[in-house]
């Protein structure tokens, strides 16, 4: 089992992913197959993400995105998550 997460939240609008999870089944293989340990599925919820204990930090120690942990589990924000 993969400790890596996915996301494809530019595609993946809801009339769309039966097609994105097939794609992310595609790109999952082909990373295997390279040695990549991929994850099996793609992240669509908070409560899915890594937990970030205080959050994640630029260089100067400025926090620019909180904890998923903290998050709505249930809710996925992409601006946030592109951040991780």
């Amino acid at each position: 089992m993969s400790e890596l997460v996915a996301a494809l939240p530019m595609y993946d609008w809801p009339e769309m992913r039966g097609e994105v999870d097939a794609q992310w089944a595609l790109l999952r293989e082909a990373f295997r197959q390279k040695g990549i340990d991929a994850p099996q599925s793609i992240v669509r919820r908070n409560g899915d993400l890594l937990p970030v204990p205080g959050g994640i930090r630029d260089a100067g120690g400025d926090l620019i995105a909180p904890d998923p942990a903290v998050l709505p589990p249930d809710e996925l924000d992409f601006h946030k998550l592109w951040l991780h």
